[in-house]
């Protein structure tokens, strides 16, 4: 079945792909005040839509879909729910996309996921909420600045990585602090391109032609693989020493060797 046509275009240029990053935003007062009746009403969209669905399912009814939840809303926002106005229509956009994921959830036997369930308002006043959608609405100055949706230029905490394409914008309120999370579009990176091999050869290393002590064959006619002779500045730097020692019991006097070995 064809994918079905909403007739808004996509600002995802071809070939690139999805990413997402999280960066601490500094608001100013007016900023944190409308974030925070934007995280109440956000709460609450979310909240009505999950008792509607309710109804309906222990009533027996046809269960609504998003959509239509959706339109009854906007619908009767004006008349019934006027505060609502006082934020961006981003805000409960954010708040039905978030109820329809937890119903597709619900619905995926895989997850074992439970009904959408309502938020509860918590004391820490922790939430989010949809801020701004579409590349041509969310305008980043190459800085530290982005524009929001009735929130105007918002201030973050570093800069976003160069290459980035921001398409949607949430902010989260979480220990103590306001966080902007942003879904961008990434150009793709090439694979780094690696040398061929196929003329190369494979390094084992430097051995000398003739093994210690240089001679040319053994008596089997094999020549064994050579060894370097051991060195003082190697790390059995006490081989001539050991070498130089008579054997245990021998009862012989210590060579000159021996000694000044020994003295060394």
């Amino acid at each position: 079945m064809p994918p079905k046509k909403t007739g808004r275009k996509s600002t995802k240029p071809d070939g690139w792909l999805a990413a997402g990053i999280s960066v601490p935003i500094e608001l100013t007062v007016a900023q944190a005040e409308y974030s925070r009746k934007a995280v109440n009403i956000s709460r609450f969209v979310y909240n009505l839509a999950a008792a509607t669905h309710r109804f309906h399912r222990r009533n027996r009814l046809p269960w609504p879909a998003t959509g239509d939840l959706r339109k009854a809303f906007n619908a009767c926002k004006r008349e019934d729910f006027p505060w609502v106005l006082e934020v961006s229509k981003w805000v409960a956009t954010g708040a039905f996309n978030d109820f329809d994921h937890a119903l597709k959830r619900w619905r995926n036997k895989t997850l074992r996921s439970g009904p959408p369930q309502f938020k509860k308002k918590k004391r820490t006043g922790a939430g989010g909420f949809l801020a701004d959608a579409g590349a041509d609405s969310i305008k980043y100055d190459g800085n530290r600045r982005i524009k929001l949706a009735m929130l105007g230029s918002v201030r973050m905490s570093r800069r976003l990585p160069p290459g980035l394409i921001p398409y949607q914008a949430h902010i989260k309120y979480k220990n103590g602090r306001w966080h902007l999370s942003l879904a961008c579009w990434k150009a793709p990176v090439a694979p780094p391109r690696r040398e061929s091999q196929a003329a190369g050869g494979v390094d084992v290393g430097l051995t000398p032609l003739l093994p210690w002590p240089w001679t040319a064959t053994e008596t089997d006619g094999k020549t064994p693989n050579p060894t370097p002779p051991i060195s003082r500045n190697s790390g059995d730097g006490n081989a001539p020493c050991r070498a130089a020692r008579p054997a245990a019991g021998a009862g012989a006097k210590p060579s000159a060797a021996s000694t000044a070995c020994t003295a060394a």
